[in-house]
Order: structure tokens, then C-alpha cells, then sequence
């Protein structure tokens, strides 16, 4: 869905003011020495960037921030829903860029080590999933011994501290929740070739959070729900034109009796990831946020530049 000419202008009024600020400074930076000059120009070139990219920030917590009001469940036809698309917006010399990712649609990599019974049912239900994604199914030992925090290795394809001091150049591997895609690569296995990126099949968050049966990737609820009989393509043919309202319903359509033991589900999302960029006058810089939505209110609770 294309954002609105209007919604693009209150993007813009983010940046304006700043753009025709930098043009005032560098022009009496002309009249000083030619080096000076060019180290002030890339300077605020940078800064500015960095300025630039609060407007995704703001037009993200907008639309997590309405939605709460209109409706409390995520799915299609949301405030929110449109960013999932890749926007851009353009500005005098350059270019932002803006996607909104809802993690409550994909396998939460913490989730492997819950301390619950869910945990078992979870790894197998996060290797048959791994299966169709062209990723290997060894990945999840190492993610697994990368969050828990004992330092016995799991499986034949775990690694734990020793394997990462180990490394050129090493890594400390902090036996925590996974709070980044960066971090996410650092996990023994992360790394296969042609392997497709770990942001399209994988998310991170709260080990405890829920999976959202109105966005949830179809190839992950499928992987939930094998083995048992069950409808499941007619949910999400039910799902597409409006979002669930309960879980009842779901399971109906799905044509499944109870829930299931892997995993906790839900009908809304609770962390969403905004990945975007800044091109100014030749230089792009990439970042990368997480959004934490809960009990009504949004909180950015990570960014930082690629």
C-alpha cells in the first residue's frame, strides 16, 4: 500500500528545517579555508543523517501508536500494516527509506530457551520450519546454547564459549536473549552460503513472547501444526480479509482442537523492527530499530546505525 502525499509531507517537515540549515552553514564555511570547509561540510552531512532518520522513527511509532486506539488486534487492513511495504521518501539531495517488520509473524530465536515444557516441542517445530527456509537445521542448536545460560553444548552442532574464544578474532558469546540481527550473525552455523537473510524467516524479542496468528508466516504456522490433522488453509484464506478477533475462531477454521504445545499464540504482535536508510549528498547510512508495543503504550527500545 502506497503512504498518502499528506503522510509524505509530515515526513518532510522532519527534515526541511534541517536541510536548509546545512545549506546557510556551509555557505559561510565557503569563506573560510577550502579544508575546513569540506571536514565542517562532512560533518553536518553526517549529523544530518543522523537527524533524517528520526522522522522514520516518528512515522513508525505513529502508526503502532493508532492502531492501539482503533483496534486490539494486528493484522491486515492496520494503521501499521502499509509500512510493511518498503517507502521512500525523497528530499532535497537524497533519499529515506522505510520498512516496518512485525516480529510477532516469524519464530522468535529466544524462544528456544524458555524454561517450560514448550521448550522441546519448540526446537523441533524451529527445525522443520528452518527446513523450508533454506537454512540448515543445525542453526538451532547454536542458537540455542548462543541464549541459554549454561555452558553444556547442544546437540552434535551447538557451540558455547570455548568454540567462540576460540575464534579469529574471538567472540564472547554473552549466554543471553539475541537483541540484534548483528548478534544473530555471530551464532555458530549463522553464516552458510547463500543462505537468505536471517531477517526474512527469523525474529528476536522477549523469550516469552507470543506468536501472532494473524500475521504469522504461513510456512511457521504450518511447521507448528504438522503432524496433526488440520484445515489450516482455510484460516488463512479467512485471515486475509480480516484479522482474528479471538483464537477460538482460528482454531475452528483451522480445524484444530487444542492449542499447541510449542509455542504461545495470540492476536496481536508485540515487537516490530524498522530497517531504513539515508542518502544525503552522496552518503548512505543504513539503521536498524526495534519497537516494543505493550499494556497501550510504544517504546523504542533499540537503534543503531549499519
Amino acid at each position: 500500500m502506497i503512504i498518502s502525499g499528506s503522510e509524505r509531507g509530515a515526513v518532510l517537515l522532519y527534515v526541511i528545517g534541517l536541510v536548509a540549515l546545512l545549506g546557510s552553514v556551509l555557505a559561510l564555511a565557503s569563506l573560510e579555508r577550502q579544508g575546513d570547509a569540506r571536514w565542517l561540510s562532512n560533518r553536518l552531512i553526517a549529523a544530518d543523517a543522523r537527524y533524517m532518520s528520526y522522522a522514520p522513527l516518528a512515522f513508525a511509532r505513529y502508526g503502532l501508536e493508532s492502531d492501539i486506539v482503533r483496534s486490539v488486534t494486528d493484522g491486515a487492513g492496520d494503521v501499521w500494516w502499509r509500512f510493511r511495504e518498503a517507502q521512500a521518501f525523497p528530499v532535497d539531495g537524497g533519499e529515506i527509506t522505510m520498512r516496518l517488520n512485525d516480529f510477532g509473524r516469524l519464530p522468535n530465536v529466544n524462544g528456544l530457551d524458555t524454561g517450560t515444557k514448550r521448550d522441546g516441542p519448540y526446537r523441533a517445530v524451529m527445525q522443520r520450519y528452518l527446513s523450508t527456509q533454506g537454512l540448515p537445521t543445525s542453526l538451532v542448536d547454536g542458537l540455542k546454547d548462543w541464549v541459554d545460560a549454561d555452558s553444556t553444548v547442544t546437540g552434535s552442532n551447538g557451540a558455547e564459549r570455548g568454540y567462540y574464544g576460540g575464534r579469529q578474532p574471538a567472540v564472547w558469546a554473552p549466554n543471553r536473549q539475541i537483541s540484534s540481527y548483528g548478534e544473530m550473525m555471530l551464532v555458530h552455523g549463522a553464516r552458510t552460503k547463500n543462505a537468505v537473510p536471517m531477517r526474512q524467516v527469523l525474529s528476536y524479542g522477549d523469550r516469552h513472547t507470543p506468536i501472532n496468528i494473524n500475521t504469522a508466516s504461513p510456512s511457521f504456522l504450518r511447521a507448528i501444526f504438522a503432524g496433526q490433522p488440520h484445515t489450516l488453509d482455510a484460516a488463512l484464506g479467512k485471515r486475509r480479509q480480516t484479522a482474528y478477533p479471538a483464537l477460538g475462531p482460528f482454531y475452528k477454521d483451522a480445524g484444530v482442537a487444542e492449542p499447541p504445545e510449542s509455542v504461545q499464540l495470540a492476536i496481536y504482535s508485540t515487537y516490530f523492527d524498522l530497517e531504513g536508510s539515508v542518502t544525503y549528498h552522496g552518503t548512505k547510512r543504513s539503521f536498524d530499530a526495534l519497537f516494543e508495543r505493550k499494556d497501550g503504550q510504544v517504546k523504542l527500545i533499540h537503534f543503531s546505525w549499519k
